[in-house]
């Protein structure tokens, strides 16, 4: 709604998101299997766990192009 609220039409691209998603629903079931099996063997590893999460939050950041934030901005 936000993207058509903006001016964009749908065109025949937006149809990969299908395959996309469903690719990213199967890895992350796949994904969510494999940590559920190794934490129920390892106890220490639901602990570990949040932690590992938490980092890979905070390190993958948002990348923009600094070209172009900067266009448009007066030179320094």
């Amino acid at each position: 709604g936000v993207v058509l609220a903006f001016g964009s039409r749908p065109g025949p691209a937006w149809l990969l998101i299908v395959p996309a998603l469903v690719l990213q629903f199967f890895f992350n079931t796949g994904l969510a299997l494999i940590m559920a099996r190794m934490g129920a063997r390892t106890p220490d590893l639901a602990q570990l766990m949040p932690f590992v999460t938490r980092t890979w939050m905070y390190a993958s950041g948002v990348m923009f192009s600094i070209d172009g934030m900067l266009a448009g901005r007066p030179e320094w």
